[in-house]
């Protein structure tokens, strides 16, 4: 059980966002991060012609893909019981009905980019099917919702954490508050 949980919190830190950002709740700029004074080292440190020639290639970064451009014809909107997944789409479940209606995202887990995440939230709440009265849920919590989901998926996979479901009762909830619940489910579901 306690290496779980360490599991979990060394995860956790490894997803945090990291990098130079503005303390603004809604980050939607970064700053620049101070550049390096890698002159004064290359002047301090000559480099021999044998040194140069034995030296290790920098390794380079492997370049992310950029995000899918999605169109209507990716989605597969429906209100439970009134349509049947589509295999070749995104679907996205709407339950209307109870004390705390929400909507599920099916296979979220196989969508990491946070480009892709934000533009299908947006897409959800621009639904026909979406009323904020009903689901009370915004853009941002989603996407904080989606990220955390992936996170711990990314660790334990089961069939809760594949699939990432918006309702009402978490909007607001932070990203360390949904590691938080993982981790209290994780030790007593062992």
């Amino acid at each position: 059980m306690l290496r779980k949980i360490c599991i979990l919190l060394i995860a956790l830190l490894a997803v945090l966002p990291v990098g130079c950002r503005k303390a603004d709740p809604q980050p939607t700029e970064t700053t620049a991060c101070p550049a390096l004074a890698t002159e004064a080292v290359t002047e301090a440190l000559p480099v021999t012609e044998a040194a140069s020639e034995t030296a290790p290639e920098p390794e380079t970064v492997p370049e992310t893909e950029p995000p899918r451009t999605f169109t209507e014809a990716d989605f597969n909107f429906y209100v439970d019981g009134c349509g049947e997944p589509d295999p070749d789409r995104i679907n996205v479940t709407f339950y209307p009905n109870g004390t705390d209606p929400d909507i599920r995202v099916w296979n979220s887990c196989q969508i990491t980019n946070p480009v892709e995440i934000r533009d299908i939230c947006g897409r959800i709440l621009a639904s026909e099917y979406y009323d904020f009265d009903r689901y009370g849920r915004t853009l941002d919590s989603m996407v904080v919702e989606w990220q955390a989901h992936n996170g711990v998926n990314a660790l334990y996979d089961n069939e809760r954490t594949r699939h990432v479901d918006f309702n009402r009762a978490d909007e607001g909830v932070t990203y360390l508050e949904f590691w938080q619940r993982a981790m209290e489910e994780l030790t007593i579901d062992n």
